[in-house]
């Protein structure tokens, strides 16, 4: 976890700004609508919940533009029961879009961890 951290640290552009937390609340899908990932403003912190579950929420933290993470601290994530193994820092970074001259409307994440360099598109509901 430490050399995912490092690596996060080294690639961010520092300084870069985002966009006021309520225009990435929403819930966005995968492309073939069976998994969802709900975000939400949580006690002034913006969160997100795997399938829309309060026992799968993770707390994103402003990485760069309009780019999040998730990363835990190794305990965290033994705690929490997730995987813990060697994968890439992409995985760790959710980044939102919008089309152009819109809101936000799409979430890119590299969920798989077969295929690090794969970063899936989840559409936003409604928009």
């Amino acid at each position: 976890m430490d050399r995912i951290k490092k690596e996060l640290d080294m690639k961010r552009k520092p300084g870069t700004i985002r966009r006021p937390q309520g225009e990435y609340s929403g819930k966005y899908w995968n492309e073939i609508k069976n998994f969802c990932i709900e975000v939400i403003e949580m006690d002034g912190k913006l969160e997100m919940r795997f399938q829309g579950r309060e026992s799968e929420a993770f707390e994103l933290a402003h990485y760069e533009d309009d780019t999040f993470t998730w990363w835990m601290p190794y305990d965290e994530i033994a705690r929490r029961g997730r995987y813990i193994g060697d994968y890439a820092a992409l995985y760790d970074l959710i980044k939102f879009s919008s089309s152009a001259g819109g809101g936000i409307d799409t979430l890119g994440w590299a969920w798989n961890l077969n295929l690090p360099d794969e970063i899936a598109t989840f559409s936003a509901e409604g928009k």
